[in-house]
């Protein structure tokens, strides 16, 4: 890896509507206010949290609003900060079906070794999404399409 992901800052800022981007230059992370709480869409590398944690408060929102964490795929990149957040907000955790394995640490599937990082921080996923399902909180519903390719279990929204 060419750069330190905790030097990869980026402002966070909003897309449109009720969509914000909370993520770094390296990692994407999104957020979803539903007015009934707030979904956000891979936590970055555990390295990051801290980043995304600030972006979260300059967007004027509280990490205690997230009440659903979903993921895009079982990368380190994107689960990674994951386990601390749902201790910290008892956010529920989503991640496709066949990914499962990978943050659960059953498989190593992170892609943590390749980066030449460790995933420390195994998780139970609350939810398993498969091909079709919907995510709904307040007035957002997300559909969960199965888009297998980067990993097994990648999940377009």
């Amino acid at each position: 890896m060419t750069q330190n992901v905790w030097e990869s800052y980026m402002k966070p800022f909003r897309i449109l509507g009720n969509l914000y981007f909370v993520g770094t230059k390296l990692a994407s992370s999104h957020l979803i206010d539903t007015g009934c709480g707030l979904i956000l869409i891979d936590t970055g590398y555990p390295e990051t949290l801290y980043l995304l944690l600030d972006g979260i408060y300059r967007l004027g929102f509280s990490p205690n609003e997230i009440k659903y964490i979903l993921h895009s795929h079982g990368h380190i990149d994107h689960i990674g900060g994951t386990r601390y957040l749902a201790e910290l907000t008892g956010a529920k955790t989503f991640i496709g079906g066949q990914d499962a394995a990978a943050v659960t640490g059953r498989q190593n599937l992170t892609f943590a070794e390749e980066l030449g990082m460790t995933f420390r921080e195994p998780f139970q996923p609350d939810f398993l999404l498969g091909d079709g399902d919907t995510v709904r909180l307040g007035n957002t519903a997300v559909r969960c399409v199965h888009t297998p390719g980067h990993t097994q279990g990648t999940m377009s929204f």
